[in-house]
């Protein structure tokens, strides 16, 4: 898991806290929110456009405090997509279910979407999984203008008290 820090003038911070406290904590607020919509918007077109839009619709935002924000692709296969995988024999059930999900066809006449899986899994077996970074890009895409908008944030909150 990639994290984004923010350093701040802790003077300022502190003057704004006790000048406007519940204007910082609304400006802090909608700082971290429009950053994590950023790069959920750069991770969306990141995203690799497979079959399905699974993973590019799964990826989302949440703020769990006032002092922090997440990004995150709720898809259990979303860490192997960024990052790759050794080769390994999957569950061909699964990529079967992808198969059909994505409207892939057999290239050979009499063959189904589980001989289709069967060519992929074995695929993975010998060669694994390239990464296909999303995330990552998105985060260091948006790292620069997540200091200016926290920043700013502080700033209006001083400001306007």
């Amino acid at each position: 898991m990639s994290e984004l820090r923010i350093e701040v003038d802790s003077r300022r911070v502190a003057e704004a806290i006790r000048r406007a406290p519940r204007l910082l904590e609304s400006e802090l607020h909608r700082a971290l929110g429009r950053i994590g919509h950023d790069i959920a918007r750069d991770a969306k077109a990141f995203a690799p456009k497979g079959g399905t839009s699974l993973l590019t619709n799964a990826i989302n935002v949440r703020q769990p405090d006032i002092s922090s924000v997440e990004v995150f692709a709720g898809v259990q296969y979303s860490t192997y997509v960024e990052k790759g995988t050794p080769p390994h024999f999957p569950n061909v059930q699964h990529i079967q279910d992808w198969v059909e999900q994505a409207g892939l066809s057999p290239n050979t006449a009499g063959e189904d979407s589980r001989d289709v899986a069967w060519r992929i899994a074995r695929s993975i077996a010998v060669a694994g999984t390239p990464a296909q970074p999303f995330m990552e890009p998105a985060l260091e895409k948006n790292r620069a203008n997540a200091g200016r908008r926290v920043n700013a944030a502080i700033d209006r909150a001083l400001e306007a008290a």
